[in-house]
């Protein structure tokens, strides 16, 4: 039994640490940082309990093994999570580019799509 105990906690320590690693490039990609973006992050992480190791952990984290972790989640937990990654890409006024790539490569890598299938 506490092996079970460990693997779901490992597991979700790896969920947190990947919503820290794409919420955190996604505030980054535009290379403009504001107050408005630092609190949103901090909402979020305070959402989905990110702690600091957590966000550590998704540092060393690539962004693709991040999108994969959350690619196997639940179909509603990323459409969520998707909701919430175009909210802050948005927090500073604008959806740049790279955020803009960013989205895609989420929604397309969990199936998400703006026509009600997946």
């Amino acid at each position: 039994m506490p092996t079970f105990v460990t693997k779901i906690s490992m597991e979700n320590i790896k969920l947190k640490s990947a919503i820290s690693r794409i919420m955190s490039d996604l505030v980054k990609l535009d290379d403009l940082i504001t107050a408005t973006e630092l609190e949103f992050l901090d909402d979020v992480f305070r959402k989905y309990g990110v702690t600091d190791q957590d966000r550590k952990m998704g540092f060393y984290m690539t962004l693709s093994e991040a999108i994969d972790i959350m690619s196997g989640q639940p179909q509603k937990f990323c459409r969520e999570f998707y909701a919430l990654m175009e909210e802050g890409s948005k927090a500073d006024g604008l959806c740049s580019r790279p955020e803009a790539l960013l989205l895609l490569s989420f929604a397309c890598s969990c199936g998400i799509s703006d026509k009600g299938k997946g």
